[in-house]
């Protein structure tokens, strides 16, 4: 997250840890450039659009500790990390809960080019009470209405990626003083607000057709972190408290010798058929170069790491698709017009088409 604070609160007061430099571009490069050298996947950058408020009732706990505060927009820091790799990628994430879909698709298909198919994006509807405010809204949005909300979202998203530039809409002749061809480029034409409504209703029991469309509604019902309030029920505070003081407790956390780090990442995988994992920092760079410069060499030796990575490849491909397009059976082939599946990246799209891996 860019920001000084994340999973492992506090750490940024450790001397060896600079997580504090995260406003330093040269933080981030230095970043990639590591993770790159260990021949990772990509880089994945979480993110929130509010603050943590409801312990002791206020936000001033976490902004006095630095708790993902102050937070920094994760899509800035990409282009920079992008110049100074060739493989790496870098999946971001982006609520769909605040803005419309087209600055996103717009963003992500930017992205998608300037890093040659190496971005992917993390949806999430986001659930702090203060990112509403942040937008302007009076209260939190309800868990089924943003998860409506996030449908609909991306299904403009790939009506825009997919059907609004044709794959040859670039011509870019120069002998005709002609860049691209009108009849080939398309209004999506989006219109799912009955169906929306419909939606709306189902997750809150509110009927908007039977209200005038000046009166106002009043939010009730399920709480911005249903989720964990289910997940914790029936638990004293104490053994929440300890929950979270004991993160030695987490299966997934691993402790030991080089061997014993692989022999348990090797059962992981083995139990679970989990395909890949998510290295989360202690500290930065620490973390990132014991795991680059000591397990990495035992798993390639058992043959669970790559030792290169294949020029040219997408991120999508990296992952395991088939081409670096989306698949035929993806929902959002249906809006592509006169794309085959299959087909390769459409490298001369402006911006507006998909292209890679983008979801």
């Amino acid at each position: 997250m860019n920001t000084p604070s994340h999973i492992n609160h506090g750490l940024w007061t450790h001397p060896g840890n600079r997580r504090h430099e995260y406003t330093d571009i040269g933080y981030w490069l230095d970043t990639a450039r590591l993770l790159e050298r260990g021949l990772f996947d990509a880089l994945f950058l979480a993110d929130v659009v509010g603050t943590y408020d409801v312990y002791a009732g206020s936000r001033d706990p976490a902004i006095e500790r630095g708790i993902q505060s102050p937070n920094n927009d994760p899509f800035l820091v990409v282009p920079a990390m992008a110049a100074v790799t060739e493989h790496l990628g870098f999946a971001v994430t982006f609520t769909t809960t605040y803005e419309p879909p087209f600055g996103n698709a717009r963003r992500s298909s930017t992205l998608d080019h300037l890093t040659r198919g190496r971005v992917a994006w993390n949806v999430v509807t986001g659930y702090l009470p203060d990112a509403a405010r942040n937008y302007g809204l009076d209260a939190a949005v309800r868990h089924d209405d943003r998860y409506d909300l996030a449908e609909e979202f991306l299904e403009v998203s790939y009506k825009l990626w997919e059907g609004s530039w044709e794959d040859d809409a670039v011509e870019r002749d120069r002998e005709h003083r002609r860049y691209s061809d009108p009849a080939k480029v398309h209004e999506i034409g989006h219109r799912d607000t009955t169906g929306y409504l419909v939606h709306f209703g189902g997750g809150t029991g509110i009927d908007l057709a039977a209200h005038g469309a000046e009166e106002y509604i009043e939010y009730r019902g399920l709480g911005h972190v249903e989720s964990s309030e289910r997940s914790f029920a029936d638990h004293r505070t104490r053994q929440i408290i300890d929950h979270f003081a004991s993160p030695e407790r987490s299966s997934f956390l691993v402790i030991g010798s080089v061997e014993q780090v692989a022999d348990r990442i090797e059962a992981i995988a083995e139990e679970t058929g989990v395909d890949g994992f998510n290295l989360i920092q202690y500290l930065s760079p620490g973390t990132f170069e014991d795991f680059i410069d000591l397990v990495v060499p035992e798993l390639q030796r058992r043959g669970r790491y790559r030792t290169a990575y294949r020029p040219g490849e997408s991120l999508r491909e990296r992952l395991g698709a088939d081409g670096a397009r989306l698949p035929g059976t993806h929902p959002a082939a249906a809006h592509r017009r006169h794309a085959p599946a299959g087909t390769g990246p459409a490298t001369g799209a402006a911006a507006g088409a998909a292209t890679a891996a983008v979801g």
